[in-house]
């Protein structure tokens, strides 16, 4: 659509869509608590013949988790993750075909028990996603937030 002499992107419902794809997870444990997890997604998914846009062909993440076992249940959980996603399509402003780059994110995600009330246990918890502060876009112009750190209090029972 074009407005004021500038090209605009109008948003409408899409035709009857087909998706034909696989999901698939592994968990290998390494060790007493010590556990590596592999997920991936391949996608092939279009509408009247044309690939659907901001539907990455592929993601996979790999995983390392340690979370060992004290006396009092876990002791503490440390992860990392790896995520790659793959190339997408978008619309351009002028309408034409865009190709969004592919992407790999870092996350580190860590909790340690830090006290008892009672039967509730309080755990202290920190993450970073996207350690690295890549450039994720899935969608044209809207790239996800860069590098984040969360911190928290978790009291479970």
């Amino acid at each position: 659509m074009r407005v004021n002499g500038v090209n605009l992107r109008q948003r409408f419902n899409q035709a009857p869509a087909t998706s034909i794809g696989i999901d698939a997870a592994m968990q290998v444990p390494l060790a007493d608590g010590l556990t590596l997890e592999l997920t991936g997604t391949a996608l092939d998914a279009s509408s009247a013949g044309q690939p659907l846009l901001q539907r990455p062909a592929h993601e996979a993440m790999l995983a390392l988790d340690w979370a060992p076992k004290s006396g009092l249940g876990e002791a503490f959980d440390l992860r990392a993750e790896l995520r790659r996603i793959g190339p997408a399509r978008d619309l351009a402003p002028d309408g034409s075909l865009a190709r969004l780059a592919p992407a790999t994110e870092i996350n580190l995600r860590a909790r340690v028990p830090v006290l008892r009330l009672g039967k509730a246990q309080v755990s202290a918890t920190a993450a970073i996603d996207n350690l690295t502060n890549a450039v994720i876009l899935p969608q044209l112009g809207l790239p996800q937030p860069g590098r984040s750190i969360r911190i928290g209090l978790i009291v479970g029972g």
